[in-house]
């Protein structure tokens, strides 16, 4: 049964690896290249590193929407986060990533191919964290056994993150053993054949771990991540970020960002209204990262007092909700930043050209450079974007977290003005070249007044409101991922200053999501959550903890 699945796999990925043309994305395995003894492995490496990018992509709307950093449709929770919106990366993971990393550990192994096969490691350790960190109890032990079990049973939750580990582990045990071929650039459209960062990558995994964990057995935690610190072989270098990097070509396959297909060619996403006055508003200084991440395609609001105005931006004909704090933004925040209010309902209007879309970063769109015209698919970088997996601003904020939260090795402040100063430097060094040479961008004074203006915020704080600035910082620079911001919310409760629902009773917050469609459906080990209540076992908060 294996080496028919394995064949299917193959003869799947050299279809996918026929038309790929993009810059990492076309780091793709040439059939011809490899002994026929280890083809097999090599092809579905390459298979593996694809579906990994798949599941990453399907799995980042809903944790933006959820922590406002995009618009989330509503009015209720149980409105806005559907089962089946999590479908695709539901099968991406199980039948994509996990079928075929399973394939290369268990080919790749006796083959000696222990490169190839740490990497699959890694990769699978990765998806069924993200896959807990989402649902909680997942299929797992018997979810590899194929159509063996078409079944499966969930897993706890807590058992799956530690078999994750586990994983991340092993791969640092293989990555030391004599490999018989060496993983090649061709095989590894992330590190281009570098062990050495995948080695960098599974540590700051592990980092990640520990941290998530945190609530659940601190003085572990404490321990190993000092362990961790003391190698210095974490991602605290801009060479050895986590991303998918993608490409311009237009033609079959698209290798632009999948957000600037969707929002250049006709944009339809909506930005928070919440996420952007957070950086034009937020401070006495505007976030040198502002222009970088949101494009205005108008300067001003249509006029209230016209019907066409009031069809085009309807809440300005709306009082503020009376459950909004007198600093909570509603509708519009000024300067042209045209968003949506946190589950905001309301259907489309006409204005596709006119709100507010994603900017250059990291998309790869447009540097708003003050123009206020409609976006454009031959505009800025044309999709050569990335989506951010991991990157030294993340391992800083989380350093700066620890150091606060547990006493670990270094300190909270120092790790904090790193991280914020790490992450606008990669915002503004992104795509240079297709920014305006006569753009107004920030200089090295805006930056410092921005910085500065936190650290002193920080230093004048409370342990408590130290951390609510941490992580506040933190889901700024992951703009991208919503991921870790998710996660920090329900590890920490911060940002203390979300956005309110637009309706006053909104439902519970979905400490989990629900499980897809297609998984309770068809599998009859699977039931319906009886509500978004559910908590991760590493989320130890109390009921009611965030909204």
């Amino acid at each position: 049964m294996k080496n028919k699945i394995n064949k299917a796999f193959l003869l799947l990925v050299m279809i996918i690896i026929g038309g790929c043309e993009t810059t990492n994305l076309e780091l793709l395995e040439n059939p011809n290249s490899v002994g026929p003894e280890n083809a097999d492995t090599a092809l579905l490496l390459n298979g593996a590193m694809l579906n990994f990018k798949d599941f990453l992509e399907a799995a980042q709307t809903t944790p933006q929407q959820i922590v406002r950093m995009v618009h989330m449709y509503g009015p209720t929770y149980d409105n806005g986060i559907t089962p089946v919106s999590f479908d695709t990366e539901w099968s991406t993971a199980y039948s994509g990533v996990i079928a075929d990393t399973q394939s290369i550990i268990s080919n790749g192994t006796p083959l000696e191919l222990y490169e190839h096969v740490g990497v699959a490691k890694i990769l699978e350790a990765y998806t069924i964290m993200t896959l807990v960190d989402f649902f909680g109890d997942v299929p797992y032990s018997e979810a590899i056994l194929y159509t063996e079990n078409l079944n499966p049973s969930l897993d706890d939750d807590q058992a799956v993150y530690e078999a994750a580990l586990a994983l991340l582990n092993d791969a640092l045990v293989d990555f030391e053993k004599i490999s018989v071929q060496s993983l090649s650039s061709e095989d590894d459209i992330f590190y281009s054949g570098s062990v050495a960062k995948w080695i960098t990558l599974a540590n700051t995994l592990k980092l990640r771990y520990y941290n998530n964990t945190r609530l659940v057995n601190e003085a572990t935690s404490t321990s190993e991540i000092n362990t961790l610190i003391a190698t210095n072989d974490i991602i605290l270098d801009a060479a050895n970020d986590f991303e998918v990097t993608y490409g311009t070509s237009d033609n079959d396959p698209d290798t632009r960002h999948y957000k600037f297909v969707d929002s250049y060619n006709q944009s339809s996403e909506y930005m928070a209204t919440y996420f952007m006055n957070l950086l034009a508003f937020g401070k006495s200084v505007s976030d040198p990262r502002l222009k970088y991440y949101f494009y205005r395609q108008t300067l001003e609001y249509p006029d209230p007092t016209t019907t066409e105005g009031l069809f085009a931006l309807p809440c300005l004909a709306e009082s503020k909700p009376l459950h909004y704090a007198f600093n909570d933004p509603f509708c519009t925040i000024g300067d042209g930043y045209w968003g949506r209010d946190h589950m905001n309902n309301q259907g489309g209007p006409p204005d596709t050209n006119l709100i507010t879309t994603w900017g250059i970063y990291p998309i790869g769109g447009r540097y708003d450079d003050g123009e206020g015209e409609a976006a454009s698919v031959d505009d800025g970088a044309k999709g050569a974007g990335i989506l951010p997996i991991w990157n030294t601003a993340a391992t800083n904020f989380l350093l700066a977290e620890t150091a606060l939260e547990l006493g670990t090795t270094g300190d909270a402040g120092t790790y904090l003005e790193t991280a914020i100063r790490a992450s606008i430097s990669k915002v503004m060094n992104f795509q240079a070249s297709a920014i305006p040479t006569d753009a107004r961008v920030p200089s090295t004074t805006d930056v410092d007044d921005y910085v500065n203006e936190v650290v002193a915020n920080f230093n004048a704080a409370d342990d408590t409101e130290k951390l609510n600035i941490i992580i506040t910082e933190a889901m700024i620079a992951s703009h991208g991922n919503g991921t870790e911001a998710y996660n920090a919310y329900r590890r920490t409760g911060f940002p203390d200053n979300l956005q309110p629902t637009i309706t006053a009773s909104p439902g519970a917050f979905a400490r989990s999501f629900p499980y897809p469609s297609n998984a309770a459906n068809r599998n009859q080990n699977i039931s319906v959550k009886p509500n978004y209540e559910v908590q991760v076992f590493w989320d130890t908060n109390p009921a009611g903890f965030i909204n």
